[in-house]
């Protein structure tokens, strides 16, 4: 999905400013889509010049004015047929994985590094995605989105703890 159909469905569960929104996607929708502030407020706009989302400006005490979105029916439609018309491919894009690929140009103290900071990368997901599961209230869609993201990221950090030894050692095997 584009970044304007992933903020219809970051409103899709509730109003939120700009900055609200970010945070969805960095807690919520952490471990299967990602959207930066740079591509957020362009998307907002144009949702509310397709009249997609409405705004208002929340006054705050002590601290700059902010503008609340909300999802208007036109957008709950929108986005519901876009979830629809989607075929559930995913996309895979991963740094790590191109390092890995090229490992034969790093040296043994790199790969090890590389490999260490992905395992506690992986543990603090896997950490952080089943404190989220525990908290409760969640529909049968994100219980299975957090279930299947804390699967492929024990998987993931299981297979790299299987093959760690092997692979950082000077001998490539084969």
């Amino acid at each position: 999905m584009n970044t304007k159909e992933l903020c219809l469905g970051a409103l899709f569960l509730g109003d939120a400013s700009g900055y609200e929104i970010k945070q969805r996607f960095e807690t919520t929708f952490s471990h299967f889509q990602q959207a930066s502030f740079a591509a957020i407020y362009p998307a907002l706009t144009r949702l509310k010049a397709e009249g997609l989302v409405s705004s208002r400006v929340e006054v705050q005490e002590k601290r700059p004015d902010k503008t609340v979105y909300s999802l208007t029916e036109a957008g709950r439609q929108h986005f519901i047929g876009a979830l629809h018309a989607s075929n559930g491919a995913e996309t895979f894009r991963s740094d790590f994985i191109l390092l890995m690929f090229f490992a034969e140009h790093l040296s043994a103290e790199k790969l090890t590094a590389v490999l260490e900071q992905h395992e506690e990368t992986l543990r603090r997901i896997i950490d952080t995605l089943t404190e989220i599961r525990h908290c409760g209230g969640h529909s049968r869609g994100q219980l299975f989105t957090l279930d299947y993201g804390i699967a492929i990221n024990q998987a993931s950090l299981a297979f790299i703890e299987q093959r760690k030894a092997e692979f950082t050692s000077q001998e490539p095997s084969s």
